[in-house]
Formats: C-alpha cells, sequence, structure tokens
C-alpha cells in the first residue's frame, strides 16, 4: 500500500483493482493555503502597546496633496 500512496502522491492519482473487480481511485487532495496564512512575528509588545500605538496612528491627520 505505500508504493500506492507514493505513486499517487507523485503522480497524482492511483487505481485500485480488486480481484473481485471493485475499482477505486485514490487522489492526493491538496489544502490550498491562504495568502492571508503569514507567520505571526515576536514584537515582545503587550495588548496596551499595540492599542496605544493604533491609536495614536488613527489620531494623526493625514497630509493630502491637492
Amino acid at each position: 500500500m505505500n508504493v500506492k500512496r507514493n505513486k499517487a502522491k507523485k503522480e497524482g492519482k492511483v487505481i485500485i483493482k480488486r480481484k473481485d473487480g471493485t475499482t477505486f481511485e485514490i487522489k492526493v487532495i491538496t489544502e490550498k493555503e491562504s495568502p492571508l496564512d503569514v507567520k505571526g512575528v515576536k514584537l515582545n509588545l503587550t495588548t496596551d502597546e499595540i492599542i496605544n500605538y493604533v491609536e495614536e496612528s488613527r489620531s494623526k491627520k493625514i497630509q493630502t496633496i491637492s
């Protein structure tokens, strides 16, 4: 069974036929990763510090160029 699993992994699928004539197709299912799944970064900041930074950035005026 290990050989068939490796073949399925390599070729995408494998067909198994039993002695009684029953046929099975085994396919590899690859899960797609979201582009939003990113590794976290350890910043050594407390929750309060993060909230303060966010509040500070939101309170700053945005300079627009006309």
